[in-house]
């Protein structure tokens, strides 16, 4: 289903929560479900963290709820850390307790063959029964970095003005990685869109036009599974702020590359090339030059068409 342009207020206010539930969260440090709590609380996120489990007790000093539904105030956000089989009957449960927006972060959906794609129809059919909002599955979560909110546990992202949108969880971890060692160079808000069973690409991009600490978007994408909205909203938002995209899949290994991480299918490059010109978008064809050119810039105006021309010297004497 395609929705209409714009930020969806639900989605808004998931990714601007004052209130975080984490669904599976755990005692044992390796898991996402601890690593989740404790990313939220190092952040200082100045919002309520609820970890829920079955189990009850109490997790890194916090009060550990039983169920999506005993967790008090219906939360905005929920981080669900359970595997995929539950996320269906979770998001269910978080749709009872008026949670407006789902991180699914576990895999094993569309990208896994059939019964992956039947569990994905499952988990669609449930955010659109519920009204909730799903982000993923399959995806490594997102930042919002003035409010503290860490959903992908990367101590070392700083805060600044660039957003970022992606589809690889590792792609998001290497530019992080590659900021943090960069003076001067940082993020607004960061989101791993995944498989896109719900909330999609030009959704998030709303999103990200729309935040005032954000002065220019990077783009890391595998396929644009629906194109017209996306191109629609870089077009309208590019006169605004700066965007910058490296496509994935441009090559028949990358394609069967990002069908495998995703279930993405890529469309023909040259294709792509032009509708992104067309929409306003920067293409850069190598993953490191993705930060230097939009932290570049985001520290230039937006440029209007038909404004005559710039010059770039070393000097004003030139």
């Amino acid at each position: 289903m395609i929705r209409n342009y714009g930020v969806d207020s639900a989605l808004w206010k998931g990714f601007h929560p004052r209130s975080v539930a984490v669904v599976g969260a755990s005692q044992d440090p390796t898991k996402r479900g601890h690593q989740v709590v404790k990313a939220l609380l190092d952040r200082g996120f100045a919002g309520k963290v609820h970890p829920v489990h079955p189990a009850g007790g109490t997790l890194l000093g916090l009060p550990v709820a039983r169920s999506v539904e005993e967790v008090g105030g219906s939360p905005e956000l929920a981080v669900i850390c359970t595997p995929a089989a539950t996320v269906p009957s979770v998001v269910r449960s978080c749709g009872l307790a008026g949670v407006s927006v789902a991180v699914v972060l576990a895999g094993g959906f569309k990208e896994r063959g059939p019964e992956g794609v039947r569990l994905e129809e499952e988990l669609r059919e449930v955010a659109k029964d519920t009204g909730v909002r799903v982000l993923g599955p399959n995806t490594s979560g997102f930042l919002n970095l003035k409010h503290g909110l860490d959903v992908i546990g990367i101590p070392q992202a700083r805060r600044g003005g660039l957003g970022l949108l992606a589809q690889s969880g590792n792609t998001i971890l290497g530019l992080l990685n590659d900021a943090a060692e960069t003076p001067g160079c940082g993020f607004s808000l960061v989101m791993g869109v995944g498989n896109e069973a719900d909330v999609s690409f030009h959704e998030c991009l709303e999103v990200l036009g729309r935040d005032p600490d954000t002065r220019a978007i990077l783009i890391h994408a595998e396929s644009i599974t629906q194109g017209r909205p996306f191109l629609e909203s870089a077009r309208r938002i590019s006169r605004r702020k700066p965007l910058v995209a490296l496509k994935g899949g441009r090559s028949r290994t990358g394609s069967q590359a990002a069908r495998s991480h995703t279930g993405a299918v890529s469309t023909d490059h040259a294709t792509v090339k032009a509708a992104l010109r067309q929409a306003g978008i920067v293409e850069v064809r190598r993953s490191d030059d993705l930060l230097p050119v939009g932290r570049t810039l985001a520290t230039q105006p937006p440029a209007k068409a038909g404004e005559g021309f710039a010059i770039l010297a070393d000097g004003g004497g030139h």
